[in-house]
């Protein structure tokens, strides 16, 4: 998943990162917001989670980590709060493809 993320570094920030580029194609200090169906409940996800975060911090970039408890417009809003923060790069497990299309377009 984190490898794809870094595929999308380049479309996700404009000028602003271009004197840092080098160094966040390689992970350090790439802020990868990552916008989760759902963590509770399901040993699963608990654990996909957790290996996100782990590969993140290998590689030295932070994830910033939304949970949206299975609920649609709430994943929406996340996704948009990820945005207006200016992360880098948006990882999305989307609650559905119907509801979340839009955005995952953006």
């Amino acid at each position: 998943m984190l490898t794809v993320a870094m595929f999308g570094l380049a479309g996700c920030k404009g000028g602003a990162a271009a004197d840092n580029a080098e160094e966040k194609a390689s992970g350090k200090g790439l802020v990868i917001g990552w916008s989760q169906r759902g963590i509770s409940g399901s040993d699963w996800w608990k654990t996909l989670v957790e290996g996100g975060q782990a590969e993140a911090g290998k590689i030295g970039a932070r994830l910033e980590l939304l949970d949206a408890n299975g609920d649609t417009v709430r994943q929406n809003a996340d996704v948009q709060t990820l945005i207006t923060k200016g992360v880098d790069v948006v990882v999305m497990n989307r609650t559905t493809h119907l509801a979340s299309g839009p955005r995952s377009r953006r």
